[in-house]
């Protein structure tokens, strides 16, 4: 077996703190030729870690199928380590819970080893980015993609697929003849683990829609004084950040504009002023007024003349509200007004400033984010 050990200086893009301690996790990853461990062998192990102050990058490579057992108990003795000093570890990684961690699972059990995942806590990047493939604009939710969209460069041009075939010429060759062919295994196995510190920043996106949002600014903007011919008024909130996100992103939908840059969020909502309804959801309990065009409960409708009252209907058992409006994405202030029965936008009618409700304010941003997502996995 073919050990390799360096210090390296690892670039973090997202605050390792919001996983855990430095000393916890370990980024890894594998290479095997193939994707099953019943008919395919495993040959390369890569990791990164933090130990004494320093980052280290280790790797073990199988020089023969026959040191995959070797490979494991190195594998093992660093998260054995890692358990006894810190209780638990976190292991990092990219799609490791569907390939890696299954296929050296299926290793330990073929070779009966005394190794074991208890107190190893699973962090999949791949399965953060899953469910942000439309709301990021991605192809696809491979490593190499998501490289692309975070700018990352990497001097490998393989794929683990193709250098099934390198592995095994090698094998024939042996070290002394193969050493570029050693040096081409080893790169993609370390471009993919020393990347991976930068690809965590893509977690900033996922804390978009957990984190609590801070409202730094809310404003209303009277769109004439502006000398702009469309009129009209236009909600403006600006919120801060937990996470700094790597890609500034920007959505159009609805109602709504979304911007997001660095630390900062900015939603901007178009008003609507005039008469809106709000319908009541138990309109059997009801009379609607057709002089008046509202809806009375029944215990004061029966004090009304029965020629100007009739069985109110889901359409027409409605109250109505003179006011300045701003669109919600759900209904999170009740009431919540329509322009017609059962309209696709919703408003709150804007009075007492209710953004300066924090939890409120919070609350708007999220629901504002989750409407942008289900828009761009609609138009995906």
């Amino acid at each position: 077996m073919i050990k390799v050990r360096k210090e390296v200086r690892p670039e973090f893009k997202y605050d390792l703190e919001l996983i855990g301690p430095p000393e916890k996790p370990v980024f890894f990853d594998i290479e095997t030729t193939g994707l099953s461990s019943k008919n395919s062998s495993l040959y390369l192990i890569g990791v990164l870690f933090f130990d004494e102050g320093s980052w280290i990058f280790e790797q073990y490579f199988a020089e023969d199928p026959l040191e995959e057992p070797l490979l494991l108990d190195a594998f093992f003795e660093l998260l054995g380590k890692k358990r006894r000093l810190y209780g638990s570890t976190i292991l990092i990684h990219y799609n490791g819970d569907m390939f890696d961690i299954p296929f050296l699972k299926s290793c330990i059990s073929g070779y009966r080893l005394p190794h074991d995942f208890s107190k190893v806590i699973s962090l999949d990047i791949f399965r953060k980015v899953k469910p942000l493939k439309a709301f990021l604009g991605l192809e696809n939710c491979k490593l190499k993609t998501v490289e692309r969209f975070l700018g990352e460069d990497r001097e490998d041009e393989y794929n683990g697929g193709e250098l099934i075939e390198v592995y095994l010429r090698y094998l024939k060759l042996g070290r002394d003849k193969g050493q570029e062919l050693l040096r081409l295994l080893l790169l993609h196995n370390e471009e993919d683990i020393l990347n991976m510190p930068s690809v965590l920043s893509i977690l900033a996106y996922d804390d978009l829609f957990s984190a609590k949002h801070r409202l730094i600014s809310s404003d209303i903007v009277d769109l004439s004084k502006l000398g702009l011919s469309k009129g009209g008024h236009v909600l403006d909130l600006n919120y801060s950040l937990t996470s700094t996100l790597p890609v500034p992103l920007y959505f159009s939908f609805g109602s709504f504009n979304l911007g997001l840059s660095e630390k900062k969020l900015n939603i901007t909502a178009d008003m609507r002023e005039g008469e809106l309804k709000y319908f009541f959801d138990n309109y059997k309990e009801y009379y609607y007024l057709p002089f008046e065009d509202y809806a009375v409960h029944r215990s004061l409708g029966e004090f009304v003349d029965k020629k100007a009252r009739v069985k109110a209907c889901a359409k027409n058992c409605y109250m109505k509200k003179e006011g300045l409006f701003f669109p919600q994405p759900s209904e999170i202030l009740k009431p919540g007004f329509y322009e017609e029965y059962k309209g696709k936008d919703i408003y709150a009618l804007y009075e007492n400033d209710p953004f300066s409700d924090p939890s409120f304010a919070s609350e708007y941003a999220h629901e504002v984010l989750k409407l942008a997502a289900s828009s761009m996995k609609a138009k995906d």
